[in-house]
């Protein structure tokens, strides 16, 4: 999977935006989430607008649970 604004135009796949204070916690963070889904590595990190920190996005898959009409 590629990151990139075109996935939310697909079923069952989402952005997740990871806003931490440094770098390296937001990465770290990312990595953890994207190991326990089917999901993208984080972007760049970049300043998270609006709010001290910096933020890091990531796609993910989450398939419907069997039960969903």
């Amino acid at each position: 999977m590629t990151s990139n604004a075109e996935h939310l135009t697909q079923p069952d796949l989402a952005r997740i935006t990871v806003h931490a204070g440094t770098a390296d916690t937001a990465i770290a963070v990312a990595y953890e989430i994207a190991g326990r889904l089917d999901a993208t590595g984080p972007s760049q990190p970049h300043p998270a607008v609006g709010e001290e920190g910096v933020a890091v996005e990531l796609y993910a898959y989450a398939p419907p649970p069997p039960n969903r009409a």
